[in-house]
């Protein structure tokens, strides 16, 4: 048993290791609280951000609330003044129209006092001659009755045509004013209908303008431009019928000039005449002449009396002439000469004049209108100077006429503002419809029609029908069958003949060769060749320096590089422009060539562009070569499997290469003895004119597919698609083209089921046999994002990207320093643009966006400068303006094993590789090149990190340079394997920096 001592020192031992693992708790506890203290203050500080982001966002929505408020109360108190001012303009025509009225019956009044005025004197003057004859009757004998009958037969056949031409002018003083009445009825009924389908409108259009007031600022500029147009229309409708009105106005002027002229021409023949006539009876008669004489120029000296008063010649031709209504008789002065007028005389003389004078303004207006028209007022002087010894000497006015007059021109005024109320109303429309339509013939139908019937006529001849006797000179032809085989199984070799029978495995051969397909045939030994090429190939590298080439730079992102063949003669003195890997068959690669620097003349392919298909397994020489009439400048396969390449050129026309067609198809070159195969496009979309194409280099061509198409193409056979044929794979898709004039087209790729071998006719595009053709569904226009400018200036675009989560949204690298957002359908999307912070004009010629799911992108510049956006902001989260020391970046490409890396190629060959994680300051590690200037590169996809790609192979990095080298570098484990927790940590470094 232990001693005493022992058991103690045990117990002592055991209190102490009791007091050490309470010290530890106790220190664990404290070191807890701390931690909990810690992240208690980080938590408090993370909604404190929180808090205040929200408050931010909360501060910006209520400002962008109160400015639709404004522009929404702006808008409504711009249509209540628009609603007052019509009201207030319907309110003045009501009161014109009114006061047009109120004049018209005023003048009607006064119209009907004149004539019942003047009716009145002339019956008082005809009942005075009537006395004044009978009262010369009984004082002259019977001699002259004779002439006093044929003067009161004259006066009743004149007063009998005045009565009814009095009767005819009233009847159609009242068929015109009541079909004027009717007429302007009418056009108040017309006007009123108007106003209130004009109100009705009105009030749509507010309805429609109230549900249109949250809409974008784009809309509300389109109503700005539409109501200038409009505005235009109107003020070129007013100033076209003004013009008009003026044009009629003085045709009318001219015509009454021309009136007025025959009007007096006919007036002086007629005085001529009757003073011819009065001389012969003066002749005749000279005691009873010298009585008319005298009281001819009694006359004559009242009215030119009063013409001294007004200083206005009654003879103009808008008046009628009245002298024969108030002709006295020839014999009238002899038995009593007037010396002095009489009562009767005098008082007809005053109311000749207060006639006068009351159209004083009517006759001064239309002088003035007279002398206008080029009338000489000197017309009225000369007949009015005319000798006073004829019956010519007194006018009088026309009052009908120039009531007419009056009236045709209130409805002239009135006719000419209802044609302008009119004219803002009529818009013209345009019809097109086809005269002639003439299908295109073809050249056979052509020939036959030109020549098919030329040198030929019909002709009968009689023959003998008995004579059916027929004679053959043809001898049958022996012939034995023979089989051989080579090479031969035995000595024989071959055999067989008309006197042997076939054995039964020459049987069974023969059967087994008729069942051969040769279709079959050539297609496998199309692959199985390809296969055994690929094989030889490997199997050459694996004898000469390893399955890649050794590193002997140490670059520090390569695990080795393969290097394809730059000694093809028809290459040389060409380089790269573009670089496409296939997204699901990564070892197929597509690379779009420059036009040579030095054009041979005995080169065939010196004046056309190239691209190639290449297998990187077989680098030693590409799979196919494609040739276009311009220089590519993009290019890109079809999303699926690889049975098609696309390309964008320089001229402006996009053009599909189907790889599925036979190399029979094509033309074959003999180049340094050896002979390729160049392949033309299956379709060109230079037959397609107008607005329908491109009209300037096209900077980006990419296929439109949904990631969930892509993960399903990317899947094996029969693993949840089934199994699709090679001859219909990847065709159900879309293409976007942007040009560099920022116009981008949409085009459906189209498989044609029974192609023509001789061409289409109305499809000058589609090659001969052709399968594949583009049809163009939509197009988008981009405009500058500016706000402070009035005029929109013109966008240059370097590059397009899809939004890998949503295809159909759509960013543009411009020269405007941003970058603009777009979408395909479905209105718009914010932001319109991506901004710098400085708001600098500098090209942006790359973008990239992350393959994980982020919404980011990383955008490169020509001035040196990278931006980091967020897709829900507009301003940058982070801008590094030194990147690469103000060389102009060439290519951005986001890493698609790591989400934390990408990759910046600049213009002196540098290759920078940026870690978010491990430093978001500058690069991680830069490169230099040697070999010249590089002009692109390209990353493949990496099955394991983004599920796209082939499964087992590592992802590569292609590097082309100016002269022509291409370099195949495959990732090493550091930029290939990502952390299992990478992605969480990027996200959680973005939302740190946005």
């Amino acid at each position: 048993m232990p001693s005493e001592k022992e058991a103690t020192s045990d117990r002592s031992e055991r209190k102490k290791h009791r007091d050490k693992d309470r010290d530890k708790e106790r220190r664990k506890d404290r070191h807890s609280a701390r931690e909990d203290e810690r992240n208690d203050s980080a938590d408090r500080k993370h909604r404190d951000k929180d808090r205040d982001r929200e408050r931010r966002k909360e501060r910006r929505e209520d400002g962008e609330h109160r400015k639709d408020r404004d522009k929404d109360r702006d808008r409504d108190r711009d249509r209540d003044r628009d609603r007052d001012r019509d009201k207030d303009r319907e309110r003045r025509e009501r009161k014109e129209r009114h006061r047009d009225k109120e004049e018209d019956s005023r003048d009607r009044h006064k119209e009907k006092d004149r004539h019942r005025d003047r009716d009145k004197h002339r019956d008082d003057d005809e009942e005075q001659r009537r006395e004044e004859r009978r009262r010369r009757k009984e004082e002259d004998g019977e001699g002259r009755e004779r002439r006093r009958k044929h003067r009161d037969e004259e006066d009743g056949e004149d007063r009998e045509r005045r009565r009814k031409h009095r009767d005819g002018d009233e009847r159609d003083d009242k068929e015109r004013r009541r079909k004027h009445r009717d007429k302007e009825d009418e056009g108040d009924d017309d006007r009123e209908r108007r106003r209130r389908e004009k109100e009705r409108r009105h009030r749509e259009k507010n309805d429609e303008d109230r549900e249109r007031r949250h809409r974008d600022d784009r809309d509300e500029r389109d109503m700005d431009r539409h109501r200038d147009k409009d505005r235009d229309r109107e003020r070129r409708h007013k100033e076209r019928s003004e013009d008009d009105d003026e044009e009629r106005r003085r045709r009318h002027e001219e015509k009454k000039r021309r009136k007025r002229e025959e009007e007096e021409k006919r007036k002086e023949e007629e005085r001529d005449e009757k003073e011819r006539h009065r001389s012969r009876k003066h002749k005749e008669e000279p005691s009873v002449d010298e009585e008319e004489v005298q009281n001819d120029k009694h006359g004559v000296e009242v009215t030119m009396g009063d013409d001294d008063d007004d200083g206005y010649n009654y003879d103009d031709d808008e008046f009628e002439d009245y002298d024969d209504d108030f002709e006295d008789d020839d014999g009238d002065n002899d038995s009593e000469p007037q010396r002095e007028m009489s009562a009767k005389d005098r008082e007809l003389h005053e109311l000749r004049k207060a006639i006068e004078a009351e159209n004083m303004a009517t006759l001064r207006s239309r002088q003035r209108d007279t002398d206008s028209s080029g009338v000489s007022p000197s017309s009225s002087d000369t007949s009015s100077s005319r000798p006073k010894t004829g019956r010519t000497g007194r006018t009088f006015v026309n009052f009908v006429a120039a009531k007419q007059r009056v009236i045709s021109d209130k409805v002239s005024s009135k006719t000419k503002k209802r044609g302008k109320e009119l004219m803002r109303l009529i818009d013209l429309d345009i019809a097109s419809f086809d005269m002639f339509d003439l299908q295109p013939t073809k050249e056979y139908e052509m020939y036959i029609r030109s020549f098919g019937r030329s040198d030929t006529k019909q002709a009968y001849v009689q023959c003998n029908e008995d004579n059916i006797d027929r004679d053959i000179q043809t001898e049958e032809i022996e012939y034995r069958q023979k089989w051989t085989q080579f090479p031969a199984d035995d000595m024989r070799g071959c055999g067989g003949g008309d006197d042997e029978v076939e054995d039964d495995e020459i049987a069974a051969y023969r059967a087994i060769k008729k069942d051969i397909d040769s279709a079959r045939l050539v297609n496998f030994l199309q692959g199985a060749g390809q296969v055994i090429t690929v094989l030889l190939e490997e199997n050459l590298v694996d004898k000469g320096s390893g399955n890649l080439q050794s590193n002997q730079r140490q670059i520090v992102f390569s695990e080795g590089y393969t290097q394809l063949n730059p000694d093809l003669p028809f290459l040389k003195d060409r380089h790269v422009v573009h670089i496409e890997f296939h997204p699901i068959q990564t070892h197929l690669m597509l690379t779009a060539y420059s036009m040579p620097k030095v054009a041979l003349s005995k080169d065939k392919l010196a004046n056309t562009g190239l691209l190639c298909v290449w297998n990187i397994n077989e680098p030693s020489r590409p799979q196919k070569v494609l040739t276009c009439q311009s220089a590519p400048l993009s290019c890109c396969f079809n999303p699926t499997k690889a049975t098609l390449a696309f390309a964008g050129t320089a001229d402006g026309s996009v053009v599909v290469w189907d790889l599925r067609e036979p190399s029979s198809m094509h033309h074959t070159h003999s180049i340094k003895q050896e002979e390729w195969v160049i392949r033309m496009p299956t379709y060109s979309t230079d037959g397609v004119h107008g607005d329908e194409n491109h009209h300037s280099p096209v900077t980006t061509v990419l296929a439109i597919v949904s990631p969930v198409e892509s993960m399903k193409a990317s899947l094996p056979k029969g693993a949840g698609v089934g199994n699709v044929s090679d001859e219909t794979t990847g065709l159900s898709f879309q293409l976007a083209s942007i040009e560099e004039q920022a116009i981008i087209n949409f085009w459906t790729v189209v498989e044609i089921t029974n192609p023509d071998k001789a061409g289409s006719e109305s499809d000058l595009g589609l090659m001969p046999g052709g399968k594949v053709k583009l049809i163009k569904s939509s197009f988008v226009k981009l405009e500058s994002p500016a706000r402070d400018i009035k005029t929109k200036s013109s966008v240059r675009a370097f590059q397009m990207q899809l939004l890998p989560k949503d295809p159909n949204h759509l960013y543009v690298g411009t020269d405007l320093g941003c970058v603009i957002h777009t979408v395909r359908y479905g209105g718009k999307a914010p932001p319109k643009a991506f901004r710098s912070d400085l708001d600098v004009p500098v090209d942006i010629v790359t973008l990239d966006f992350s393959p994980f799911g982020l919404p980011v992108f990383v955008a490169g510049c020509v001035d040196g400068s990278l931006r980091l956006h967020s897709t829900t902001s507009e301003y940058p989260m982070v801008t590094w303006n030194n990147s690469t020391n103000g060389m102009a970046i060439v290519k951005v490409q986001w890493s698609r094993s790591r989400p934390s890396v990408f990759y910046v190629i600049d213009e002196t060959a540098k290759v920078y590789i940026w870690d978010l994680l491990e430093r978001d300051g500058s690069p991680v590690k830069i490169e230099q090149f040697a070999g010249g200037r590089l002009t692109t590169c390209s990353l493949s996809n990496d099955h394991s990190a983004t599920g796209l790609g082939l499964p087992g192979r590592r992802p590569e990095l292609a590097i082309a340079a100016e002269s022509g080298m291409i370099e195949i570098h495959q990732l090493n484990d550091q930029f290939y394997k990502a952390a299992a927790d990478e992605l969480d940590s990027v996200a959680s470094f973005l939302e740190k920096i946005m």
